[in-house]
């Protein structure tokens, strides 16, 4: 309830030059933020190619916390998008989930539109190359795990002298048949 209240405060002495200088920030921040989401995928990759675990965790780790980063990031981007939505005419009547940020950008003093309107275009499209890099990194994981895969089922295989493995690399229960030459 006593966000609510800030929010309605922020809202009413909210201007144009206030609500696009924010939108700067927040732009500039999810920026930052994926391109190190980028760096951090990158070397993911990189460790599953050298197959260095140590790394990998590093990775995962540094994944991780970007993401809870930008967790905080976002909720600043909607709260601005709230305070946006009742606070300008334009925006008026629209659901703030539903908000893009072109449609934000509209909000700007002409003279600051279009650099926002370019800042949000750089930062789709470095949404886009994050998202072709991870669906990379899905693919090599996958890939390694399947690799992974086959080599425990040929060790089992090996190991199994009583062919105890089936060919899917599970145990499964064997008929084993042996004799005692009870006359010697």
């Amino acid at each position: 309830m006593h966000s609510t209240l800030d929010n309605r405060s922020a809202a009413n002495s909210l201007t144009s030059a206030g609500a696009c200088e924010r939108l700067r920030e927040i732009l500039a921040d999810f920026l930052v933020m994926y391109e190190r989401l980028e760096s951090i995928v990158l070397a993911h990759r990189e460790a599953i190619r050298r197959a260095d675990t140590a790394a990998m965790q590093v990775a995962i780790d540094r994944h991780a916390a970007t993401l809870r980063e930008m967790s905080g990031l976002e909720m600043r981007r909607c709260e601005l998008v709230a305070i946006c939505v009742a606070s300008f005419p334009v925006l008026a009547g629209r659901k703030a989930h539903a908000v893009t940020l072109t449609q934000l950008a509209e909000i700007c003093p002409q003279a600051d539109r279009a650099e926002i309107i370019a800042i949000a275009n750089e930062l789709k499209t470095r949404v886009a190359r994050v998202r072709d890099v991870t669906q990379s990194l899905r693919s090599a994981t996958a890939t390694l795990l399947a690799h992974m895969e086959g080599l425990m089922r040929h060790v089992g295989r090996q190991l199994s002298h009583a062919g105890t493995y089936s060919s899917r690399g599970v145990v499964e229960p064997a008929l084993v048949v042996s004799a005692v030459d009870l006359r010697s």
